[in-house]
C-alpha cells in the first residue's frame, strides 16, 4: 500500500508498507526506477499514543479560549443534574465519543 503526497505534478513523499514476503518486490521497483527507497521506523504504540494525546489537549485548550461555549456549558449542567452523574464523567463520555 503506498500514501503519497503532492499530486498534479506536485513533488511530494510517498511511503510504502511492504511486508516481509514483499521485500524481493521492493528491490526490484528500486532496480527499475534506479531510486534507492529509504527504510523508515514505526513509531512505537505509546509514541502514537502520546501524540493523539497532545492533538486532543491542544483541541480543548484551543476550545476553551475560543469561548463561546455557554450553551454547552448550560446543556451540561442540566444533564448533571437531570441524571445525577458527576461532570467528570460527563467529560470523560464525551472525550471516549471523540476518539
Amino acid at each position: 500500500r503506498i500514501g503519497r503526497t503532492g499530486r498534479a505534478g506536485r513533488s511530494g513523499e510517498a511511503i510504502l508498507f511492504v511486508t516481509p514476503r514483499e521485500k524481493g518486490m521492493l528491490r526490484a521497483i528500486e532496480r527499475a526506477t534506479r531510486q534507492p527507497i529509504e527504510e523508515m521506523q514505526l513509531p512505537s504504540v505509546a509514541a502514537v499514543n502520546d501524540t493523539r494525546i497532545a492533538k486532543f489537549t491542544s483541541r480543548i485548550s484551543d476550545a476553551l479560549a475560543e469561548g463561546d461555549i455557554e450553551f454547552y456549558r448550560e446543556l451540561l449542567q442540566r444533564f448533571e443534574g437531570e441524571n445525577n452523574v458527576p461532570a467528570i464523567d460527563i467529560a470523560a463520555a464525551l472525550a471516549k465519543l471523540l476518539q
